[in-house]
């Protein structure tokens, strides 16, 4: 993977041409940089989108990580998880196609409130299913949360439209600076929600390689559920 990486890189760098904007020859300096990268909080869009994923970004690392122990702990469907998994990333591939044109039909924004709304009903869902169903209901599940998660690339999409509306309110093009804050905001939710799990795992009772009580077991279910879906929310209404 590292080889693939490094190699994938350097073909990108030595096969891009650089397209010279207006006004892209001044020169750059420390201060420069850091004011650029801190004027595109001055775009409001830029703010609102940024929020919205950042929570949309710690719901969804919170909730992943979760569905190993959620299947082996819970469900006893250790056994389950590798077509668990495939599911998921098959019905989240081919969302993708389903999302993009559902975005061009109602539009970007309309879509993405969609896709954050479903991915909310699913999750709050999951606590009324019992470990006694068959387990075709899981597979069911796990497949409607990747047609799901497949609209989380709509973000991203929406952001190249913000670049545009900043390139028309200011006449620079900037997309380094948006998409660096955007990466780094990622970053920092997707490590900030990796930690809350093990504070969650740890606030729950749950004990590694033994068996979990009930009341473990009962939250493990809202953490896996519920609380992901009250991020998605808050992540829905401040997009809205």
């Amino acid at each position: 993977l590292a080889g693939t990486m490094v190699l994938s890189g350097i073909i990108a760098f030595y096969g891009t041409r650089e397209i010279v904007f207006a006004g892209s020859n001044q020169p750059m300096s420390f201060a420069a940089f850091f004011r650029t990268f801190a004027s595109t909080l001055r775009n409001r869009p830029f703010r609102i989108k940024l929020l919205s994923f950042a929570f949309l970004v710690f719901a969804w690392a919170l909730h992943q990580p979760l569905t190993l122990y959620v299947y082996r702990d819970w469900l006893a469907m250790e056994e389950h998880i590798p077509t668990i998994m495939t599911l998921f990333f098959l019905s989240m591939m081919l969302s993708l196609g389903i999302w993009g044109r559902l975005a061009g039909r109602i539009g970007k924004n309309r879509a993405f409130q969609f896709c954050l709304a479903w991915s909310v009903a699913i999750l709050l869902l999951f606590p009324f299913m019992r470990a006694d169903m068959p387990y075709q209901w899981f597979y069911v599940f796990i497949v409607f949360i990747g047609l799901g998660a497949g609209g989380y690339a709509l973000p991203a999409s929406i952001v190249a439209d913000i670049i545009d509306y900043d390139e028309l309110q200011t006449g620079q093009r900037r997309e380094g600076a948006f998409f660096g804050f955007w990466t780094l905001i990622m970053k920092m939710m997707g490590a900030l929600a990796i930690a809350a799990v093990g504070f969650g795992l740890d606030a729950i009772g749950y004990q590694p390689n033994r068996q979990q009580t009930g009341a473990t077991l009962v939250g493990l279910k809202i953490l896996y559920g519920p609380v992901p879906a009250c991020f998605l929310l808050l992540s829905l209404l401040i997009f809205l």
